[in-house]
């Protein structure tokens, strides 16, 4: 059975959010500072979209109803009344399980064709990010401590992103959501760090809102859809996951991840040295890695195994 809905055109869901990127990422420097409020909105909030009007757009990103239009045009579209019929389409297609693309049996669904839409997954996640991130930094480098929570498919991405971070500065814990009791110790001020891509975690959800209530600073970097889950006082950090493959593809949240904790890094360089001198002393010491101690020898290392 192939779950794919095609409009009037042929034009099929998955292949209306690809085009969007592509056009949107090939006109990128063209656009106008209102154009990449627009284009950084829509994608944040795509699934609102098909329930939009030009007016109601225009409100919710602080623009004109003309620049609603001017960017539909720009981007080759007739005008905003095509781009949210295709939008329609979608918000049908979003949330689909690895069973129902399974089903589909997209033809798309190979090497080149996947490499060709990671180009497009980081050039999207950068122009979303790029003014983002570094105010999420600091307010990472501000805050006592961190915690970093992570369930289903977003949990090895969290997993992931402790690791690096807490290599760089000190107090950063990963919680497990399926016991997340080190939440209890949240204070004011700390941070807690949530990964949310579809299809979302009712459990982290929860948990991100017993962090907001205890005085947490929350940062959510997911797929743009869990933004309805947010605070207003929540900072947002979107990653493009478009993925012809059974799952979405986390290639634009690895390198938004990555890029986070060097800015992190960059925030409090005197920290940042500090521990990361201490973690190397520890490692030579405990002689925790190969070539890591002034007689350690890659080649016997080996050769003794």
């Amino acid at each position: 059975m192939n779950e794919t809905v095609q409009d009037r055109d042929g034009v099929t869901a998955s292949e209306f959010a690809r085009e969007f990127r592509r056009r949107a990422v090939e006109v990128e420097d063209k656009l106008s500072k209102n154009d990449r409020r627009i284009v950084g909105y829509l994608r944040e909030h795509l699934e609102e979209l098909p329930f939009h009007t030009a007016d109601s757009l225009a409100e919710a990103t602080s623009v004109s109803r003309a620049a609603i239009v001017r960017l539909a045009h720009r981007l080759g579209y007739e005008g905003f009344a095509e781009l949210r019929e295709l939008a329609r389409h979608e918000l049908r297609a979003a949330g689909r399980s690895p069973l129902a693309r399974f089903r589909a049996g997209d033809p798309d669904s190979h090497f080149t064709h996947k490499l060709q839409l990671d180009h497009e997954n980081l050039a999207l996640t950068q122009m979303m990010g790029e003014e983002a991130i570094a105010g999420v930094a600091e307010a990472l480098a501000a805050a006592p401590s961190i915690y970093v929570v992570g369930n289903g498919v977003s949990a090895g991405l969290a997993l992931y992103f402790h690791r690096v971070l807490h290599g760089v500065r000190p107090e950063v814990h990963f919680v497990d959501a399926t016991f997340p009791d080190s939440l209890a110790r949240i204070s004011p001020g700390d941070a807690v760090v949530a990964f949310l891509f579809r299809r979302y975690s009712r459990l982290t959800v929860a948990l991100i809102d017993r962090a907001r209530e205890l005085g947490a600073t929350i940062v959510i970097l997911g797929d743009g859809g869990g933004r309805r889950f947010a605070g207003e006082q929540d900072r947002i950090l979107v990653a493009a996951t478009e993925s012809p493959t059974l799952y979405p593809s986390m290639v634009g949240a690895a390198f938004l991840l990555e890029a986070l904790v060097a800015a992190t890094a960059a925030a409090n360089p005197e920290r940042t040295q500090d521990t990361l001198e201490e973690r190397e002393r520890f490692i030579s010491e405990q002689h925790l890695l190969l070539g890591a101690g002034s007689d350690d020898s890659f080649d016997g290392g080996v050769e003794s195994l």
